[in-house]
């Protein structure tokens, strides 16, 4: 080989190492903080609905590595269920969510969302992470959701999404809901 050849296959090299070396750094980051594992479930889960896939049939491996089994476990009873009006309204992390999709509290995803989504500094009480997500940027499409975390195999996993900005301060007085703490 000559000289140039073998300068640029290791420069090519040395960028490849370097990129998956960040890849791995940023998803170790993401499983020690639970608002970056909450921003990280959201971008993959808007694009996926926005490519028109449904992540709760065609990626329940992937998704299982954002949300807690006991949710995963809800939901699909919840789907299964065939008396689901009943259900719903028994249940208070699913009250007011009938016919949206439990995720993002809506039917729809709007058009800025998938560009633009943040998350708060995220409060820690009794084993219970709880942040703020917010998905848009403007007044007329922002939505906020209040996103509970706890610790599974060593992971931060969502316990819990409810619609609106809850003050975080509240996880200091009484648990975001009653199945996350009993767990």
């Amino acid at each position: 080989m000559n000289r140039p050849i073998k300068i640029y296959i290791f420069s090519l090299i040395y960028v490849l190492i370097f990129l998956s070396s960040s890849t791995l750094a940023a998803n170790s980051q993401c499983d020690q903080s639970p608002d970056c594992t909450a921003r990280s479930f959201y971008i993959w889960y808007i694009d996926k609905i926005e490519n028109n896939v449904e992540p709760l049939y065609k990626c329940k491996t992937t998704l299982s590595k954002y949300i807690s089994r006991s949710l995963l476990i809800k939901i699909y009873k919840w789907i299964d269920d065939e008396n689901q009006e009943a259900t719903f309204l028994n249940d208070p992390d699913f009250y007011g969510s009938l016919n949206a999709d439990y995720f993002i509290k809506s039917q729809d995803i709007l058009n800025d969302w998938a560009k633009n989504i943040t998350t708060t500094q995220t409060k820690i009480k009794k084993g219970v992470a709880v942040t703020i997500v917010t998905l848009g940027a403007t007044n007329d499409t922002r939505r906020n959701l209040t996103v509970s975390l706890k610790r599974e195999s060593n992971k931060w996993k969502i316990v819990a999404i409810q619609k609106g900005a809850h003050p975080l301060d509240a996880i200091n007085k009484t648990p975001i809901s009653p199945h996350i703490v009993n767990e």
